[in-house]
């Protein structure tokens, strides 16, 4: 654009003219340059970006997603990255339980972990001991640290081997709760911020059963009610 305008003025010196080329091959140079810097700044952060999935775990070889586990393996489990007040059956729908599990899988499938999941949560008759998988598999959280050593440990009463304290990214969360209305024996333990069903309310007023993340006793599910109004995480775990 600069050199057009010069072009046009009538007492536009050779050396001038010169000079002009000169600046906007000069200009040129350096918009290709900052188009390549720029670019290149993209594909590093990019880069970055996929190196850290890789780094965590979450992205094999060539960028692919970790699949679901096979028959024998441990099974993941993760805290999510995000947290909800009270109100969970607003995820997906009215059944909390299925709202939940969506959420999980969701969140999981986004970070390039495949498989199903379920939250870690009792609601409208569902409750872990009776509605996650049966298969006779170890768990272990996202550092790959084994946490169960089978689901007769999870729903036994026996202390975690390790705590859950990282999400599906494989990162420590800065939280401190998850809602589970559920006991270390996988069974259902009320109140689940009721307000005319279950997990239906995010009011000061009402409480949910929460777990402590980073323990491994029993609260580690179970440590007390804590109002519905919070924003705490949810526990996820393979199928």
């Amino acid at each position: 654009m600069l050199l057009s305008r010069q072009l046009l003025l009538p007492h536009a010196s050779i050396a001038g003219l010169g000079f002009l080329l000169g600046g906007c091959s000069a200009l040129t140079d350096m918009s290709d340059l900052t188009f390549a810097q720029a670019t290149s700044a993209n594909a590093a952060t990019a880069g970055g970006s996929s190196a850290t999935s890789s780094s965590q775990g979450n992205g094999g070889a060539g960028g692919r997603c970790t699949p679901a586990h096979a028959g024998g393996a441990a099974k993941r489990v993760f805290v999510t990255s995000v947290a909800y007040q009270g109100d969970l059956a607003s995820l997906a729908g009215a059944d909390p339980f299925e709202a939940a599990a969506a959420e999980c899988t969701s969140l999981a499938h986004r970070a390039c972990l495949e498989g199903e999941w379920k939250a870690w949560l009792s609601a409208g008759g569902k409750q872990p001991s009776a509605d996650f998988s049966t298969d006779i598999e170890p768990y272990e959280n996202m550092a790959g640290i084994p946490i169960a050593a089978s689901p007769f440990d999870l729903y036994g009463g026996v202390d975690l081997t390790a705590p859950i304290d990282r999400d599906e990214h494989n990162l420590p969360v800065a939280g401190t709760h998850v809602w589970t209305g559920t006991s270390n024996y996988g069974a259902n333990l009320a109140p689940h911020c009721d307000a005319g069903g279950e997990w239906q309310s995010n009011m000061e007023t009402a409480g949910g059963i929460a777990g402590q993340i980073g323990e491994t006793s029993s609260q580690w599910t179970d440590s007390g009610t804590l109002p519905c109004n919070l924003a705490l995480h949810l526990y996820c775990f393979e199928q």
